[in-house]
This record gives structure tokens, sequence and C-alpha cells, in this order.
């Protein structure tokens, strides 16, 4: 990575685990505490921009650009708290670039090549891992951020999760988040128990509660922190972004 440049990637062996709520809270939160961030929709989904201000998914984005051998990042938006995102739009494909097969450093070359503001956030959110997109993530990323539901299936993948965690490069720093966390039900608490005893020294202190001011604050196509400021989960999310921030590498570390 460049020197202005520092990436974080989020990923999951799990689908539905909130992930792209997360990485749009993230944005937010620190775009309104002055990090230059942009955000990266890397899913096929094309869901980050809903999360941002968009009533529909947007048409145009990077796929679309690549696809037409036009630069990707000429789909960029901002929203009016001046948060940046890259949607993925909807090309003819509806898959990652076909070259990813040929060229395992693809993400990365575009990533260098955009312009930068200084000391800069990429947040990427990934599709489901291991497919192509979010392996190449992992592979260029500062601080690589794993989410993970509490529900009984989460601990099951231990094995699976360290996998994924071992493709990062040496250098990157690892985390991981609990998301979409129901207290009253008995097989999260234990699920969140098992999941604090298998990464005491990876997990967040902070939970994700899976409270009504989330699928409220999508409908309203918001962040939660900026729909329900006293939600439980906007105190998860304010929580969680300083955490990630505090371990955040302060410089990029380099390419592996």
């Amino acid at each position: 990575m460049t020197q202005a440049l520092r990436c974080i990637a989020f990923v999951s062996p799990l689908g539905g685990t909130g992930q792209t709520t997360v990485v749009a809270n993230m944005a937010s939160l620190w775009s309104a505490v002055g990090v230059p961030c942009m955000a990266v929709d890397l899913c096929a989904q094309n869901s980050l921009g809903l999360h941002l201000g968009q009533t529909h998914p947007a048409p145009d984005g990077w796929a679309q650009r690549v696809e037409q051998g036009q630069w990707w990042a000429e789909s960029a938006l901002e929203n009016s708290a001046q948060v940046r995102f890259l949607p993925f739009g909807s090309p003819t494909l509806q898959s990652a670039p076909q070259n990813l097969q040929h060229d395992p450093h693809w993400l990365s070359t575009q990533l260098q090549a955009c312009a930068w503001d200084d000391n800069s956030l990429v947040l990427l959110d990934t599709p489901q891992w291991p497919q192509a997109l979010a392996t190449q993530a992992l592979r260029c990323a500062d601080l690589v951020v794993v989410c993970l539901d509490t529900t009984p299936r989460a601990p099951l993948l231990q094995t699976q999760v360290q996998r994924l965690l071992d493709q990062a490069r040496p250098s990157a720093g690892l985390a991981l988040l609990a998301t979409r966390f129901n207290p009253r039900r008995d097989a999260q608490r234990l699920a969140l128990q098992t999941l604090q005893q298998q990464w005491p020294q990876l997990l967040a202190p902070y939970v994700l509660h899976d409270d009504e001011s989330v699928p409220a604050a999508l409908a309203a196509a918001h962040c939660v922190s900026a729909h329900a400021p006293q939600a439980q989960s906007a105190h998860d999310l304010n929580g969680i972004a300083r955490w990630l921030l505090a371990r955040c590498p302060t410089s990029p570390q380099g390419e592996a």
C-alpha cells in the first residue's frame, strides 16, 4: 500500500452476519470525526449504499467500469454526511471481474492506483470468504475484521476462521466482531460465551445487538447512529468504531 492508505477488510465465512451494516456505520462514524474514509462494496448484492442514503441499489458501480475497460473508481459517490463509497453496481455478469482468476493482485493494484487523502482508511465490504475478492482483500489489508453472528453455527467454524485469518499477510492486525446478538435467547448467550473462549485476544469487547433500530435504520436508508442515536445498537457501533480505530495501524504495513 502507499503511505497515504490504510486498508481494513471486513470478511466472514458466513452470510447474514450484518457485515455490511458494520462497514457502513464504521465509515459514517469515522468520517464524522474527521477520518478520511472510502467504503468499497465488493459484493454483488450491491447493498452498501442502502445504508448510506440510497433508496435503491446503485445501477452504476465499479464492476461495470471494469467490464467496460474504464477506471473503476469513477462511480464513487458521497452522501449528505460526506461519507464516500464505491458501489458494486449491477454489471452484466453479476460477478467479480473475470481477470481476478488470472491476477491475484488485482484488488491491491486498483487500490494503490487511486488518489487518496493522507491517512485515508479504505473499508472493504467483501463477499463471503473464500470467494476471490475476499481472499484478495485479506492479502492487502492492514487490519482484518472477521464478523461472526452469535448463533450456534459460528462457534463450529473455529478451524475455518483460523484458515481465513491465516490468509492475511503477516503484518496485518486481526480482530473479530460478534454480531446480531439477542440476549433473550439461551443459544445465543451460549454461542457468545463460546466465541469469547475461542478468541479471547481478538474478540471485540462490544457485541452488536440485534435490536429493532438496525432494520429500521436500513429501511430509512440511514446509519444506526444517525437514525436512532440512543439505541443499544448505536452504542455498540460507537464502541466498535473506537475499538477498531485504536487497533488500526497508524500507517500502512506495506506489501507482504
